[in-house]
């Protein structure tokens, strides 16, 4: 068997083990009801919440127990599109576009854990064709709300006290759902990244410098359907998402300091607006789509240069601005799903757990070459392990509830070996040896 092939297998085999590519898991039941437009937030002690739009109305929902809790209903007729964020004092904000026929308002809801309270509407009423809600709050607990009027870009912010809008019309787009997003970065620069596709001269990130907005570097050159994603990487820069009709894809691009760099290849695309990006702690950028031809969602993981997709295609049919992702400061993703215009469900994975919060990048396995035995030293529990040979076959296995210090290698023959630990808090490494 040639090198080629022998990868081939080997790459096959690992994928049916599970090794390669995780799996997602419904979190809690489906959400019934409602299925517009669902948001997600994590709470301090990474508690999911999750809130849900219908037109008709807004619920909110807190995991417990391994089952959503509705936690508040705010029936009334709104746009469609609801935000959901925690403050730095952990009080959660829910936040839509209530219709006052024929005018818009913003409604903001705060949950202490407790009870709810609402915060002054916005005092003036919003254009009849008001959309494309995003909300952001920085550290001082000022509350960003970004929304269309027909076409027009505007954002108020929301002090504690007053309302007041910043810097007027920022920008032109198509009146589309998830045609902008917004992001607050360490230093509470407040960002905001929309689409025209009808002016590649005007679409763009910008960035409020207290009295207007102004580009954050070059406006893009390719025209682009609305569906945008917008994040802060470690080094404090934004990194966004957007389509290039051009090729049909997806394209990703960080912020260097003075352009726009492109990461990875484009991504094959479908469909516009249900897509979303975030990093976990440990520095690594996952992307969410959705997939209108297998009508599945799709998240991939920015690795080496290349974005990998991270397990099956799962969920089912989505609305255009039916994702959200998000990922808890153990390094757990969740991903909400509308399943159709009734029920929305959310997906997690925990195969990419943060290295601080597990350790297990710190372990130890020796002596190598080995012989008979090997010992392990980790900083977490390591309660199970596989042994695969050169072409993926299982052929030693060892679980424990207890943490696992040494395996016992006599029956295996000379070779190469690949052997996968499992840490207590479940997540995986792979470490290859060589037995003699």
């Amino acid at each position: 068997m040639n090198l080629i092939v022998k990868r081939i297998v080997i790459f096959a085999i690992l994928f049916q083990t599970g090794i390669v590519f995780a799996q997602w898991n419904l979190v809690g039941n489906n959400l019934e009801n409602f299925g517009w437009h669902i948001q997600l937030a994590m709470s301090n002690s990474n508690t999911p919440y999750a809130a849900i739009s219908s037109g008709i109305g807004i619920k909110v929902f807190e995991l417990e127990g391994g089952v959503w809790t509705e936690i508040g209903d705010f029936p009334g007729i709104n746009t469609g599109t609801v935000a959901l964020e925690f403050n730095s004092l952990g009080d959660l904000f829910v936040s839509y576009i209530f219709i006052d026929f024929p005018e818009h308002r913003f409604k903001i809801k705060k949950y202490d854990g407790t009870n709810w309270t609402s915060l002054p509407d916005s005092p003036d009423f919003l254009g009849p064709d008001t959309r494309n809600l995003e909300m952001v709050i920085d550290s001082t607990d000022n509350i960003y709300m970004g929304y269309a009027i027909g076409s027009n870009v505007r954002v108020k912010m929301f002090d504690g006290t007053n309302w007041q809008d910043l810097g007027g019309n920022i920008g032109v787009i198509q009146s589309f759902i998830d045609a902008i997003s917004m992001a607050v970065d360490n230093n509470d620069r407040v960002f905001i990244f929309y689409n025209n596709a009808n002016d590649t001269q005007d679409s763009g990130v910008k960035i409020w410098d207290g009295i207007d907005w102004e580009f954050y570097g070059p406006s893009f050159e390719f025209p682009s359907q609305p569906g945008t994603a917008l994040t802060i990487n470690p080094e404090n820069e934004p990194v966004i998402a957007r389509e290039n009709l051009g090729n049909i894809s997806w394209e990703i691009y960080e912020f260097d300091g003075q352009d726009w760099i492109q990461l990875g290849e484009p991504i094959p695309n479908t469909t516009a607006g249900a897509i979303d990006l975030c990093y976990n702690n440990s520095g690594t950028l996952f992307f969410a789509n959705y997939d209108t031809v297998q009508q599945k969602t799709i998240v991939s993981r920015y690795f080496g240069g290349s974005w990998d997709p991270i397990g099956e295609p799962f969920g089912g049919h989505n609305l255009s601005s039916g994702i959200d992702l998000e990922i808890d400061s153990l390094g757990v993703l969740y991903v909400s799903n509308v399943l159709d215009a009734n029920t929305g469900a959310v997906y997690k994975n925990d195969e990419f757990l943060n290295v601080n919060s597990v350790n297990l990048e710190n372990f130890i396995v020796y002596p190598i070459p080995a012989n008979n035995e090997i010992q392990i030293q980790s900083e977490s529990q390591i309660t199970g392990i596989k042994v695969f040979d050169e072409i993926g076959r299982e052929v030693l296995v060892k679980y424990d509830g207890e943490n696992i210090t040494s395996l016992n290698l006599s029956k295996l023959n000379q070779g190469i070996y690949f052997i996968q630990l499992t840490s207590v808090y479940g997540s995986q490494k792979i470490k290859k040896i060589l037995k003699e």
